[in-house]
């Protein structure tokens, strides 16, 4: 048969292909189900990709004149941007190739959603002409018009000079913002012409497939480029000095304040076996031996700007806490001239940190901190060790000589003392030990530890 003499069978498939090119610390998972639902991506901790398809023509016989459409919402959620490609696979029968005819028009980052009536449509009848032998089919008034304001990317291309595939995205993919959608439409017009008669026989299928090439991750922890300059840009961990100031922020939560304490090499692992007097291996890192400021292999420790707001006398804005859970600057404890929020027993029973109130609440935080702003911390407190570094001492005593923020609060340490006490740091700059139990003056400063490599 000639080129003439066929009808042709337009599949419009729609097929979800992904792959990640170095990002190894994302999996996905992938969901493809019926026509106008989402297809849907999700990268874990970074964003959220959909790709969702309307419905136009799919095993509908066509014939010369024949007109018709597709719509693809490409829409990113999350905490990260999308550089993605949009690719056209293209098969079929060779024979109609050069028959078909696509254009492609784009509409970036915006927040509509596609919809059928964006596309000004009206599907092309079925004619035949009796007063030929053999009889003439084709198709008249078919109209689509696509939106006014959408970009064209294609125009003009038959299958057949795109081959088996055309990437109709910017060279090297495009970045798509959270809580925005690209929208693409695409035109198919069968352009043979009508001097010949048809004979059903050929097909030919346009497949779009979406690859993420990267996900752009928003920096959230930044560090102070001045001292108490307020001022914050990229942190630097091999040039961080103690006390400076770190902030882990992300749109639509409240920012978080912390200072550097040191670089450890392998972090605190048993906080309560710190005994009373000479310092035990277990309140120290392998090879910094607890110094302050001596690097290690790459974990940084922060020490939060203010106690978490928690326990059962949590500060509270028109009788509802805010910032349960977190960080608050009206929680210090006590201190002189504040009213004492986040006061908290040790406990419930003795100096253990494994079992004690303390320990649940700052891993309770570093959990909010890796869900909320995407980040991976651990949570824990400070130790005997550290807090004597930092003050200069070798036992009790005071720290007003040495850093202010060290004792901003007052706050249980996580390393136990004589009988059921526990080491802590009071607000009027005194370090000493007292009963576990109580419930009067202390609360949770929790300290995060970060890998140096992810700031």
């Amino acid at each position: 048969m000639t080129k003439n003499q066929k009808i042709l069978t337009g599949l419009f498939a729609l097929i979800l292909v992904l792959f990640v090119i170095g990002v190894t610390y994302a999996y996905f998972t992938a969901t493809v189900t019926n026509n106008s639902t989402a297809v849907s991506v999700t990268t874990t901790q970074l964003a959220n990709l959909e790709m969702t398809s309307l419905k136009s023509e799919t095993g509908t016989p066509v014939y010369p004149g024949w007109m018709g459409w597709q719509g693809i919402d490409v829409h990113a959620t999350g905490s990260g941007s999308v550089v993605y490609d949009l690719t056209l696979n293209i098969s079929g029968d060779t024979a109609v190739k050069s028959d078909v005819q696509i254009d492609v028009c784009k509409i970036e980052n915006t927040q509509e959603a596609l919809a059928a009536n964006q596309v000004t449509y009206t599907a092309a009848t079925a004619q035949v002409n009796t007063s030929v032998t053999p009889v003439q089919y084709y198709m008249s008034g078919g109209v689509v018009t696509l939106p006014s304001g959408c970009t064209s990317v294609l125009s003009g291309a038959t299958l057949t000079s795109l081959g088996t595939s055309k990437v109709i995205s910017e060279a090297g993919g495009k970045e798509l913002t959270p809580g925005n959608r690209d929208r693409y439409y695409i035109k198919i017009t069968y352009v043979n012409d009508t001097s010949a008669a048809q004979t059903q026989g050929q097909a030919f299928t346009i497949t779009p497939s979406i690859s993420t090439k990267a996900v752009q991750i928003p920096p959230v922890v930044f560090c102070e480029t001045t001292p108490d300059s307020g001022t914050y840009g990229e942190c630097n961990p091999a040039n961080m000095t103690i006390g400076q100031r770190v902030k882990i922020a992300k749109s639509g939560q409240p920012d978080q304040y912390f200072r550097y304490v040191r670089t450890t090499d392998n972090g605190v692992t048993s906080l309560n076996e710190c005994a009373d007097g000479a310092e035990s291996s277990a309140c120290n890192d392998t090879n910094a031996n607890g110094k302050v400021g001596i690097p290690g292999a790459g974990y940084i420790r922060l020490l939060a700007e203010y106690n978490l707001n928690v326990g059962g006398n949590q500060y509270k804005v028109n009788n509802v806490v805010v910032n349960d859970g977190i960080q608050d600057e009206h929680v210090f404890g006590y201190k002189n001239g504040y009213t004492t929020y986040g006061n908290i027993a040790f406990g419930p029973s003795n100096s253990s940190y494994a079992a004690s109130n303390v320990k649940t609440y700052v891993e309770n935080y570093a959990s909010i901190l890796n869900t909320r702003y995407g980040i991976n911390v651990t949570g824990s407190v400070m130790t005997k060790a550290e807090i004597m570094n930092l003050c200069g001492l070798s036992g009790s005593g005071t720290c007003a000589n040495t850093y202010s923020w060290v004792y901003n609060t007052s706050y249980w340490s996580g390393s136990a003392g004589k009988a059921d006490n526990v080491w802590f740091v009071y607000s009027d700059a005194i370090f000493s030990n007292y009963g576990c139990s109580n419930t009067d003056h202390l609360g949770a400063r929790a300290v995060i530890q970060i890998s140096a490599s992810s700031i």
